[in-house]
């Protein structure tokens, strides 16, 4: 269906006849040469002969308007504003003529309300159509001449066929419909393509178009030679032009140094640091204390420790070979290294010979801190922690003493005698300074321990009056009749708290005593809990005789007692039939391989399940197994929905992002597929749906939304709605910029990814979002039974020369596609948001998200899948390609990107999804 546009050409009869209509009437009052032509009244001033008079523009037809704005001010039906009329003329002064009787803008005028011999328009809806026309082979009247096709339905060549009827060169009798195919450059049926079927690598050459190796995509005449050891141009010629230096040798031929002609695979090495023989050793042979390095470049070849590279140490020595001595070993760049005497490096002002000063440290490296700063010589000064320089007995590192002084100037007292360091000295009242437990602020616990310092043990902590408390061996301190004097009964309770219940009253010593429900105190292997068994007798003691096993429970006739293994799986029983799934089927004791009865092709297919060695993914299912049946490379397990037609497979060979398997009825157009534009003039069924050109049912409403930023609304009919960013729309906005939004429109935006990825936009969908302002071309959407597809069609960008075609296709089952055709984009972005929150730098991501074969596309972390594309740039030119999203706010259990419901048939395996599997 063509996009259509409101105006068009004048035709040069109505362009003459509006420049006669507006020509201006010269005015009657000026001055002339010589003598002034109306009285003197109206003169400007005396009578000059050279300035016109004062005169104001008058209205002679009296419709109201004067001449100055009238462009007929003779005739009172013309002036601005006035309704047009069929009559050649310009009635409104907008300077067009008859405009309103020009409906398709062909310079043609609508002979139905525009009767006469200017009219000549028998369709004013279809610029295609009037009386300068071609008459076409349409079935309709193209030149308004009243006959349809007249002229063009005649088979010349006789072959049967008319060009109405397909015949593409109706000279030729050999070229027609159905007519058979040859490698000779012509399309023989009249397919489109040419010498289709010969080209069998589909790289676009044919043998008879000089593919010299049509089993390679990668050779023909149209490719650039690459050093690979072949002839990729068909020139006759391998790997012409890849030996720059002429010595014989390529660099795939193994030329390390295609620049020097003595450097080369056959080359003799020599000690000038080049792998002259490109064995990827530097002078090999020329290293005289084998440590990598050979004589031109090692300072030291006679000892390997001296060397380009090595570690540098503190010395005297150049180790790495780079003319300077412990470099590195002056950390604090005062001139002094480690091994030069320097006691502390990371000071700048530490070193041999500097000034002491007083402050805790051995400034001049003499081995004395603070010398000559020491008032009672107590060898501690005031700067390096001395609390009294004034009285010796007081310094830091001094042995504190309990008596209440700071001896040690550490601002503590009597440390050192809280032995056990709960803040308790002997000399304050601990009872126990070795226990950090026991101390007079301890509150007592039950552990036979004075633990409050208050003379008493365990004060407090029999609660039963029996004399013992629970750290004293009670083990249960709220039953007088239980302590560890107390006799033993057989009442399941531990009496005398020895650790044992009932000990003495379990004779089979099983743990059960008849008290405490053992029903065979003679028989260690019957008691409560222990496992029942296939024997008759009650083994757990719970009334019931072999209720493990002696009960079919699946009901396959063989119960566990009866040699069941498995007795919860009805298919798993002796006599069952052995199959490849790592489990024991006849309950023999042997699985899969190591069972002489196993049955490794379950299904009858022909291929066994991949468990066993074979092929087949589900060897349950005849019709899936892993044999390539039509020889296209891909087998039921690997994607291929139709095993049988060779020209159908999970592969997308086109590019759009949709493979032959989800629908693409022509892989190898581009432009053919699911939900496109259909042209009703290319004899294709561009969306697949079946119907051809002006027979397709699925009408486009077109949005007259031209503009910059302009907006229009479309509804979603016949209960589709469109499940994205957590929710299922009916409806949304279509924005001249290139978007699609929902939840509300916003067309107030910054022409950034960030601005895009941020939460001030709406949910929305970029198809190509670079500044368009859709200033040309048509936007419109069609409504198809499971899905919507929104059209952009040669929408202007920066200006009107700039078009940009590109399609976006919402479906009911979560899927997103993006399909470009012609990109006039420098650069842009297209993905979608839901609002994220934060803003995302541009990012090009990696192919995460769209089917296999699309390219330049990923998945962020920020909640949305976005690139930000070059055009022409490869791999992120746009033009003619598609790419394919998952958007259902359903769970992707795999992280793959795609959900069950956009047809993951596997969401536990990442490496399955539709183009990969399914």
């Amino acid at each position: 269906m063509s996009p259509r546009r409101t105006t068009g050409p004048l035709t040069p009869l109505l362009a003459l006849l509006l420049l006669a209509a507006c020509a201006p009437t010269p005015q009657a009052d000026d001055d002339d040469a010589t003598q002034d032509d109306d009285t003197a009244a109206d003169d400007d001033t005396a009578d000059d002969d050279t300035a016109d008079d004062d005169v104001s523009p008058d209205d002679r037809d009296g419709d109201g308007y004067t001449s100055d704005v009238d462009c007929n001010d003779d005739r009172a039906e013309v002036y601005p504003g006035a309704p047009e009329e069929c009559n050649t003329r310009d009635d409104d002064c907008d300077g067009l003529v008859d405009e309103d009787f020009d409906g398709d803008g062909d310079g043609h005028l609508d002979d139905a309300s525009c009767p006469g011999e200017i009219a000549g328009d028998c369709d004013d809806g279809d610029p295609a159509v009037h009386d300068d026309a071609p008459e076409q082979c349409n079935s309709r009247d193209d030149d308004c001449d009243g006959e349809v096709d007249e002229g063009t339905d005649l088979d010349t060549d006789g072959d049967g066929y008319t060009p109405c009827e397909g015949d593409c060169h109706d000279g030729r009798s050999d070229i027609a419909p159905g007519a058979a195919e040859t490698c000779d450059g012509v399309d023989q049926d009249c397919d489109g393509t040419v010498d289709d079927g010969f080209d069998e690598d589909g790289d676009g050459y044919t043998t008879c178009g000089g593919d010299c190796d049509d089993a390679a995509a990668a050779a023909n005449p149209g490719v650039a030679e690459t050093c690979d050891g072949r002839d990729d141009d068909c020139d006759g010629a391998v790997d012409e032009g890849f030996d720059a230096d002429g010595d014989g040798y390529t660099t795939c031929g193994g030329d390390c140094d295609d620049g020097t002609a003595s450097t080369n695979p056959g080359a003799v090495e020599t000690c000038d640091g080049i792998d002259d023989d490109c064995d990827g050793v530097v002078d090999d042979g020329l290293d005289g204390d084998g440590d990598g390095y050979a004589c031109d470049t090692d300072c030291d070849d006679a000892d390997p420790g001296i060397r380009p590279g090595a570690a540098e140490v503190c010395d005297g020595v150049d180790q790495d070979c780079d003319a300077a001595v412990d470099e590195g070993f002056d950390a604090d760049g005062d001139g002094y290294t480690t091994c030069g005497g320097d006691c502390d490096d990371a000071r700048n002002l530490v070193f041999p010979g500097a000034t002491e000063t007083c402050n805790g440290r051995d400034d001049d490296c003499d081995g004395a801190v603070d010398d000559g700063h020491d008032v009672d010589g107590d060898g501690v000064t005031v700067c390096n922690g001395d609390c009294d320089d004034a009285d010796p007995d007081l310094y830091p590192g001094r042995a504190e003493a309990c008596d209440g002084v700071d001896q040690d100037c550490d601002d503590v007292v009597d440390e050192g005698h809280d032995v056990d360091g709960d803040g308790y000295t002997t000399c304050g009242g601990d009872c126990d300074d070795t226990r950090p437990g026991t101390n007079p602020g301890r509150t007592e616990s039950c552990d036979g321990r004075d633990d409050d310092c208050d003379g008493a043990v365990d004060e407090g902590y029999d609660a039963d009056g029996d004399g013992y408390t629970t750290c004293g061996g009670d083990c249960d301190d709220g039953s007088a009749a239980v302590n560890p004097d107390a006799a033993e009964t057989c009442n399941g309770v531990d009496d005398d708290c020895e650790g044992g219940v009932d000990e003495g009253f379990d004779a089979d010593g099983d743990g059960y005593a008849t008290c405490g429900g053992d029903c065979d105190d003679a028989d260690p292997d019957r008691r409560p809990g222990a496992p029942e068994g296939c024997d008759g007798v009650d083994d757990d003691c719970d009334g019931a005789v072999d209720e493990d096993g002696g009960a079919d429970l699946d009901g396959d006739g063989t119960t566990a007692c009866g040699g069941d293994c498995d007795d919860l799986a009805a298919s798993i029983h002796p006599g069952a039939a052995e199959t490849c799934d790592g489990v024991d089927q006849d309950c023999d004791g042997a699985v899969d391989g190591d069972d002489p009865d196993l049955l490794a092709d379950s299904d009858g297919d022909g291929d066994d399940a991949a468990s066993c060695g074979g092929n087949d993914c589900d060897d349950t299912d005849p019709a899936v197994h892993g044999l390539d049946a039509d020889g296209d490379g891909q087998s039921a397990c690997d994607g291929d929905c139709d095993d049988t037609d060779p020209t159908v497979d999970g592969s997308d060979l086109d590019g759009d992002g949709i493979p032959a398997c989800d629908g693409d009825c022509d892989d190898a157009d581009p432009a053919v597929y699911p939900y496109a534009w259909e042209d009703d003039a290319n004899g294709l069924d561009d969306d697949c749906d079946g119907a051809i050109d002006g027979d397709d049912p699925e009408l486009p409403v077109v949005l007259d939304m031209l503009g910059d930023d302009t907006a229009g609304e479309m509804v979603f009919v016949g209960g589709f709605r469109f499940p994205f960013c957590g929710a299922d729309h009916a409806s949304g906005w279509v924005i001249s910029n290139g978007r699609v939004t929902f939840n509300g429109i916003d067309t107030d935006y910054s022409e950034s990814s960030s601005e895009f990825l941020s939460t001030t936009e709406v949910d929305s969908v970029a198809g190509l979002w670079d500044d368009l302002k859709g200033d040309t071309g048509t936007i419109a959407w069609v409504q198809h039974e499971d899905a919507v597809s929104v059209h952009f069609i040669e929408v202007s960008q920066l200006n009107p020369a700039d078009e940009n075609t590109f399609t976006l296709v919402f479906r009911a089952d979560g899927r997103l596609s993006a399909h470009f055709g012609s990109v006039a984009a420098s650069d842009g972005l297209v993905g979608w948001s839901c609002t994220p929150g934060g803003t995302v730098p541009e990012t090009d991501l990696s192919a995460a998200v769209a089917a296999p074969g699309s390219l330049g596309v990923g998945r962020g972390t920020e909640g949305a899948v976005y690139e930000v594309f070059t055009a022409g740039a490869d791999p992120f030119d746009l033009d003619h390609r598609g790419v394919l999203f998952c958007v259902d706010s359903g769970d992707d259990l795999d992280g793959d990107g795609w959900t069950d419901r956009c047809g993951d048939c596997d969401d536990s395996d990442p490496a399955v999804l539709p183009g990969a599997g399914c």
